[in-house]
């Protein structure tokens, strides 16, 4: 057998990904008219940025809007500049955000358990059905997934390797989620943070936790906006943080309550076509069940609470909408990837496959 072959057969896999992924995710974009209300309202107010010269105060048909932060209105607004005011250009944005979630997380699951297995979570996650409707539509929920991805992929790569530059990029990511869709880019990852300490009783976490230069990069990231439109708008706050926060999240104010398991039959059809992949996680010998390492057993923990926390957080809200779920789907992606990668390492029919899964 050819040394090289197993190589160059992850060579051709990984060039292929960076081919199929940038069709499935750019091709759609310009096919179809936006959406509406939500797809319209995130095109027009970026839309009446660049017209006004406004970029603190979103408004939309000339009155305030308040309801999100500016983030993706900004990056819209920069896609206007470089390819016009039409479709392609309002959904760019998201798609970026969509194939820049999928690299973190074949960045992360390579690091956790090997190129393959990355390589798989990268193809599950990156066609999955769910993932890839929200991927093409110019709604904020796909920049915050992304956003939450990194945050958690840095966490953790920060947790195994060690490293400032994650420490750095988890506060980073933290920061760019927040200006994207409030604070529950913070409550996430920081309670993902807190029970996997709890849990995995990390309890030296804590202190590297506290890192300055992080904290520092949050803050000067997030304030500045946050300040200017409370200046300029003194009803900002208590609409944004008291109404859409809190008031959303624990009362039927914007009558889209469902029931508590609303999101599993989402996630069960999202997952789409991985779906049998999903159950086989169940198995009494599947990696996630029967981990092979101590380090595989931690890294389950940390998937299993990155996914649960999630889960549990939107469903338990008051406020139930599809693409809430999406941020679920790439720690369950590494993990039915790793689960596929064992099944076929135990299953490999030839030495050429067992090769390039050593490789791996």
């Amino acid at each position: 057998m050819n040394p090289k072959a197993p190589i160059q057969r992850s060579t051709t896999f990984c060039l292929f990904l960076c081919i199929l992924l940038p069709l499935i995710y750019l091709t759609p974009l310009a096919t179809h008219p936006l959406l509406e209300p939500d797809e319209g309202r995130y095109a027009e107010i970026p839309r009446e940025m660049l017209e006004s010269g406004d970029f603190v105060t979103p408004k939309l048909n000339h009155v305030h809007y308040f309801e999100k932060p500016a983030l993706l209105y900004w990056a819209n607004a920069a896609s206007f500049k470089l390819f016009g005011e039409n479709e392609f250009a309002a959904r760019f944005p998201s798609a970026l955000a969509a194939m820049g979630g999928i690299l973190a997380t074949g960045l992360l699951a390579s690091a956790l358990f090997g190129r393959l297995c990355g390589l798989l979570a990268a193809t599950i996650l990156g066609t999955s059905l769910l993932y890839v409707a929200i991927g093409t539509i110019n709604l904020t929920d796909m920049p915050l997934s992304c956003f939450l991805t990194l945050a958690m992929a840095s966490f953790y790569a920060d947790v195994r390797l060690g490293g400032r530059r994650y420490r750095l990029l988890f506060y980073v990511a933290m920061a760019l989620g927040t200006l994207t869709k409030g604070l529950v880019a913070i409550v996430l990852p920081m309670g993902v943070v807190f029970w996997y300490i709890v849990l995995g009783r990390k309890w030296s976490l804590v202190r590297r936790l506290f890192y300055i230069p992080g904290i520092l990069a949050f803050f000067g990231l997030v304030v500045p906006w946050f300040y200017l439109v409370c200046r300029e708008n003194p009803d900002f706050f208590h609409f944004f943080f008291i109404q859409e926060h809190f008031l959303r999240y624990a009362t039927q104010m914007h009558d889209r309550y469902e029931p508590f398991w609303y999101f599993v039959p989402i996630l069960l059809a999202g997952t789409m076509p991985w779906t049998p992949c999903l159950f086989g996680l169940l198995g009494k010998k599947s990696a996630l069940r029967k981990p092979e390492t101590p380090q595989a057993k931690d890294a389950n923990l940390f998937l299993l609470l990155w996914f649960g926390v999630v889960f549990l957080f939107f469903s338990a809200s008051g406020s139930k909408l599809i693409p809430y779920v999406v941020p679920c789907l790439p720690p369950l992606s590494i993990l039915m990837a790793s689960n596929l990668e064992r099944t076929v390492r135990a299953n490999a029919p030839s030495r050429s496959i067992q090769g390039c899964i050593a490789t791996n």
